[in-house]
This record gives structure tokens, C-alpha cells and sequence, in this order.
């Protein structure tokens, strides 16, 4: 199955369908980022994989989402 979310809280939204073992998220996502969304994943659906897919290669930006909870960077 596969889905789309317009900004960070409506991919963490609870009442969406979350049957993906994995998600995408992209840091600049707007409303919540992607590291502020995968804290929620991690937190609220353990299960579920968090790979970040997104422009910035910044070390701070690949240490954070890792801290948070990723299991990949995709620049």
C-alpha cells in the first residue's frame, strides 16, 4: 500500500490509514518536518521503518534525523 501526505501532521495523523511498514519523509516538509515527524513515528508506531529523502546533506540535518529515529538518509 502506498500514500501520500500533504505536510508532516497529516502523515502522523492517527486517524490515517498507516498500514506502510515504511515511510519517506522529506525534512522540509511543512507543518512538521520530517524529523519532527519521525520522532512521532517512533513514538507512536515503533514498527514502522523512517527513511528521510530529502536535498540537504548538512551533517547536523543526518545526525538529527538518525537521532530521532531513522534508519536511513537518502540525499
Amino acid at each position: 500500500m502506498a500514500a501520500e501526505a500533504e505536510n508532516g501532521q497529516a502523515a502522523i495523523d492517527p486517524s490515517g490509514d498507516v498500514a506502510s511498514r515504511v515511510v519517506f519523509l522529506d525534512i522540509s516538509m511543512p507543518v512538521l518536518n520530517g524529523i519532527q515527524a519521525a520522532v512521532q513515528f517512533r513514538k507512536n508506531l515503533p514498527s514502522v521503518r523512517v527513511i528521510i529523502v530529502t536535498s540537504h546533506s548538512h551533517k547536523a540535518y543526518v545526525e538529527q534525523a538518525f537521532l530521532c529515529g531513522a534508519q536511513a538518509y537518502v540525499v
